[in-house]
């Protein structure tokens, strides 16, 4: 369930054409406050990949007319031969919309009985509420749905929100603050409980989670530790600490825009009541690059679980490559990207 609300997530961010590593953006960061799901990011645009296999298709077109205040578009999506999904493809169609201040509708409806609804609203200068509702049909029993809300203030130096949810029979309930000391450095805390599951018979969850991070930013150098204590939910245990620290350097520019990202995150986690012979304490290695060109995109990732990952993606066409060399699994995927320009208006 969780992986189809990835490939989602995913069909959102190339529908809306969004760009996180923008000059601009990372300049009006080192003076604005930043959230704490943002601290690391970064890193983390640099070492998520969004791989697929098989044949698959993205087509856009503009329903409003060039030189709107408002921006409509139709968008289809096309998987033929993925094993995302057991039906072995994936087609998803609906509407994106975004107002002149920022707002974000989005929309997604798939044959296999899924639906998406995405909404942004900005309130003021400062605030921010957020809306996500996802569906998916279970293969037995009733379809499985997650609904959130979220919303966001920020501060001169300080941004704070409050996320209730509801995942499948489980209500959630998350909050987060970050504060900028300075310009350069930049804590956060997040916390995140599971309330009480509304089905009697099921066993009461593990209590939830909490995280503190921290950044900081020293030119092209950023450098994110963060420590969490949750419960693991795999080996059905109360307690897992987790250590991990990320670096992000932008090796080389032009005109001020980034053309060689790399980073590196080290991760290690234990978890009590499992010895470390059986287990018990894990860590995990990953290096990637980002390689950006006037209308290209390169990214390559390499872990220490034997994983190597590929993708190049452009305006028109995309690649895909995928390797687990331990266990001898490879996928590639092929990418054709259908965005019809409309033509100016008439003067």
């Amino acid at each position: 369930f969780w992986l189809k609300s990835l490939v989602g997530l995913r069909l959102f961010e190339w529908c809306c054409q969004i760009t996180v590593m923008d000059p601009e953006m990372d300049a009006a960061s080192s003076r604005a406050p930043i959230r704490f799901e943002e601290l690391d990011r970064e890193a983390r645009q640099t070492l998520s990949l969004d791989n697929w296999d098989g044949f698959r298709l993205e087509a856009q077109k503009a329903v409003s007319k060039a030189g709107s205040k408002h921006s409509l578009a139709a968008a289809h999506s096309l998987f033929l031969g993925t094993t995302l999904r057991p039906e072995k493809y994936i087609y998803q169609f609906g509407p994106t919309f975004q107002s002149e201040k920022g707002d974000v509708i989005f929309g997604r409806m798939g044959l296999d009985g899924s639906r998406m609804v995405r909404c942004v609203s900005k309130i003021g200068q400062a605030s921010e509420l957020m809306f996500v509702f996802n569906s998916e049909r279970g293969s037995r029993g009733p379809p499985m749905t997650v609904v959130e809300f979220e919303g966001t203030a920020t501060g001169s130096d300080w941004t704070a929100s409050v996320k209730p949810g509801y995942q499948p029979s489980v209500p959630t309930l998350e909050a987060s603050v970050s504060q900028m000391v300075t310009p350069g450095f930049h804590v956060g805390a997040k916390l995140l409980g599971l309330l009480p599951p509304s089905n009697p018979g099921m066993m009461p969850p593990p209590w939830g989670s909490a995280t503190i991070m921290s950044r900081y930013t020293n030119g092209d150098h950023t450098v994110n530790v963060s420590y969490e204590r949750g419960s693991d939910q795999e080996n059905m245990k109360p307690v897992k600490h987790s250590l991990k620290a990320t670096y992000h350097h932008k090796a080389t520019s032009v005109q001020n825009r980034p053309r060689l990202n790399l980073a590196t995150e080290f991760e290690v986690s234990q978890t009590q009541g499992i010895p470390a012979s059986q287990g018990g304490v894990s860590s995990s290695l990953r290096m990637g690059c980002e390689w950006f060109f006037f209308q290209a995109r390169v990214q390559g990732l390499l872990d220490s679980t034997g994983k190597v990952k590929s993708t190049i993606q452009s305006n028109l066409y995309g690649f895909s490559a995928e390797a687990d060399l331990w266990n001898g699994d490879y996928k590639f995927g092929f990418m054709l990207q259908v965005m019809p320009q409309e033509p100016p208006p008439q003067q």
